[in-house]
């Protein structure tokens, strides 16, 4: 389960507000396990680090967002936008769920399990 403090920063919709509190604490892995954040605009957040096991990101606007080091394992991506995303490589998109719906940046292969 999320951790809803890290939820609710999130939801509030600002990506300077949600940055912000990521540059004030760099240790803290945000706790979004299991979150319904479909059709989220997450565009040019900062979820680096982020644990995103089990999350909802369906049709989400993840474009420009720093995944690095994001736990992507069994993630809804279907549909969500993740181009420009940076720190982001095939190999965390191997356990997560996709489909040909999902926009991912040219560098990045889609895996083979997708649809």
């Amino acid at each position: 389960m999320s951790n809803l403090e890290h939820l609710a920063t999130l939801k509030e919709g600002a990506v300077e507000a949600w940055n912000q509190w990521r540059g004030a604490h760099p240790a803290v892995w945000p706790d979004l396990i299991g979150a319904d954040l479909r059709g989220a605009n997450l565009g040019g957040t900062d979820l680096s680090g982020a644990l995103l096991l089990d999350a909802d990101l369906r049709e989400a606007q993840i474009w420009e967002a720093n995944l690095s080091k994001a736990n992507l394992i069994r993630a809804n991506l279907g549909g969500a936008n993740l181009s420009g995303a940076t720190g982001l490589s095939s190999h965390q998109l191997e356990p997560a769920k996709g489909n040909s719906e999902t926009k991912l940046p040219p560098n990045i292969t889609r895996p083979k399990s997708w649809h």
